[in-house]
């Protein structure tokens, strides 16, 4: 080694001892110090060394992170959760509850001059025909018929027995009806003979009959609503249900148990009256009186029909009391007031009620009901008074 290098990278330790040792730099930093192009080489070798762990390490992050952030799907598996690096915020869904629409008519008589056209029409669904679409739109719809459907009956203008061919059912059909209330004062009419042919007659066409002493039960949108209807006019028979306060509790008290909304119809009250008011011996209850009744017993809604003349309506206790829908299908042409009615509409979310409104009608010749359009609409609504 020459001398000068010696001397600058060597050093020499004095032992007091012991001979003088002379210590060497390691060989790799000697080769360096020797030749500058060496010690350059050696500089870009390591510093290259050094950018490439670095790049490698930013390379294994960066798959890393894409990893997590990558949601894979499975067959036969849903992924309910995506795991990133950041928190990210569930959003909030609204339930949306279904919404059920009822609608009920007023009066109904499928006999005399009704029954009289459509056997000359040889058309049994001639009274729907204008209404029919809207009737049948509806979850559930309601009415009141006041005739029995019966083998041989006899087309007649004139009387006050009623009867109507069992063809009608096609009327019925043709307009969505589910429920038919037979609590009134002419069921009767040709015996209970009558009355049983009406009962199997509807049950074969899955049309439900109400006011013969039972509860009806119906399923629609998850929830169970229940009917039952009572006749309070004169003549009164125990083969259909009659007002009677004690019954009316057991009943509404049995229905709000196994259903969620309880309708309670009736067949009562004074006849061409725009107020509800009692008129024994022919009708012995007050309306009113009977209605609250209802409510307080545990009904969600009392809807009632007779007078064939539109009444008012009230809302008792948070609930509500229609008190007469005027008539829906009937022959009384002597009169403007027995040519109208309405059909009333209700929907409710979460078994209770949203909104209701009018459908103001008109019957025509004698039989065909038809819905009205502007002022003529405009002038019946205001007859229905919130009392």
């Amino acid at each position: 080694m020459p001398e000068r290098l010696n001397g600058a990278l060597s050093k020499s330790v004095d032992r007091s001892n012991g001979p003088r040792v002379r210590i060497s730099p390691p060989p790799l930093i000697l080769f360096m110090y020797q030749n500058k192009k060496n010690f350059y080489i050696f500089s870009f070798l390591a510093l290259g060394i050094v950018i490439l762990c670095f790049a490698i390490l930013l390379m294994q992050k960066y798959y890393e992170f894409k990893l997590v952030k990558q949601v894979i799907i499975e067959k036969n598996y849903t992924l309910t959760h995506v795991v990133t690096s950041t928190i990210v915020k569930k959003e909030v869904v609204p339930i949306v509850y279904p919404t059920t629409t009822l609608i009920f008519t007023g009066d109904i008589i499928p006999a005399r001059m009704v029954n009289y056209l459509m056997t000359q029409y040889n058309d049994y669904t001639y009274p729907f025909a204008s209404t029919s679409e809207f009737l049948k739109r509806a979850d559930l719809t309601i009415i009141n018929m006041e005739s029995p459907l019966t083998n041989n009956c006899m087309a007649t203008s004139t009387g006050m027995v009623f009867c109507g061919n069992k063809k009608f059912v096609n009327g019925l059909l043709k307009a969505g009806v589910d429920v038919v209330s037979l609590a009134n004062n002419h069921i009767l009419n040709y015996g209970v003979d009558g009355l049983n042919q009406t009962i199997k007659l509807l049950k074969e066409n899955n049309i439900a009959s109400v006011g013969i002493n039972n509860i009806v039960y119906k399923n629609i949108n998850s929830s169970t609503i229940a009917f039952i209807s009572y006749n309070d006019i004169s003549p009164r028979n125990n083969y259909i249900s009659i007002i009677d306060e004690k019954t009316i509790k057991k009943q509404i008290k049995e229905a709000k148990e196994k259903s969620d909304f309880v309708v309670t119809m009736f067949h009562w009250g004074r006849e061409y009256s725009t107020k509800p008011l009692s008129d024994p011996p022919i009708a012995l209850h007050d309306p009113v009186t009977i209605g609250r009744l209802a409510i307080d017993s545990g009904a969600d809604l009392v809807v009632g029909n007779h007078p064939h003349i539109i009444q008012g309506y009230e809302k008792y206790n948070g609930k509500y009391i229609f008190y007469a829908l005027g008539n829906f299908i009937f022959d009384q042409m002597w009169a403007d007031y027995t040519k109208e009615g309405y059909v009333l509409k209700l929907e409710m979310i979460k078994n209770d009620i949203d909104s209701f409104s009018f459908h103001p009608v008109r019957i025509y010749n004698y039989s065909q009901t038809q819905f009205l359009e502007g002022k003529e609409k405009q002038e019946v609504i205001e007859k229905i008074i919130e009392y």
